[in-house]
């Protein structure tokens, strides 16, 4: 060999090059902040299409309202379920009759105070950067957290995603905890 590369190789690297550099710059850097959240000033603390994002410099909260919703827990079934049988038929509708679509369910605002302290550094954690690899095929349900000001007004808060945009809820949940229930 004479000490060059092959032309196939030098393409090979150079493509494999621009792709990293490509990739690179589409994912999210670590220490990257969120936009802040709009302040609002609605009386629906709980409004469901508020946009969440960081906590705004100049808003100084005082009350964290936490919007989950009120779920309720069915008892087990007592019977075992009847499973469809699969034939070659066309499929039909899914629903039984008389089904109605299942609605949101119901938000039980609940109030908290005391020193916010932790549940805002918490919320100030960027988000991680997106994995390059598999992640859980699951759905995390972050805490819907919001973050009123003395003069009432209110932010959607963001919680800090991980690796595989999952919400980081525990440093959340143990700030949450340490606050003093006033509903």
């Amino acid at each position: 060999m004479n000490g060059r590369m092959p032309p196939a190789v030098a393409l090979l690297g150079l493509g494999l090059g621009l792709a990293l550099a490509l990739t690179a710059c589409a994912t999210p850097l670590m220490g990257q902040h969120r936009e802040a959240a709009p302040v609002m000033d609605s009386p629906d603390v709980c409004d469901p299409d508020a946009v969440a994002g960081g906590v705004p410099d100049r808003f100084t909260p005082v009350v964290v309202v936490l919007c989950d919703p009120a779920l309720t827990i069915l008892p087990a079934p007592t019977e075992e379920p009847v499973l469809p049988q699969l034939t070659d038929e066309p499929s039909r509708e899914l629903s039984a009759p008389g089904d109605e679509p299942l609605a949101d369910p119901p938000v039980q605002p609940r109030r908290f105070q005391g020193d916010l302290a932790a549940l805002l550094a918490a919320l100030a954690v960027p988000d991680q950067p997106l994995a390059d690899g598999p992640c859980p095929a699951m759905m995390v349900y972050p805490p819907d957290v919001r973050l009123l000001d003395a003069h009432g007004r209110w932010i959607r808060a963001a919680i800090p995603r991980d690796r595989c945009h999952q919400p980081v809820r525990e440093p959340v949940e143990e700030a949450l905890a340490r606050l003093t229930r006033v509903d």
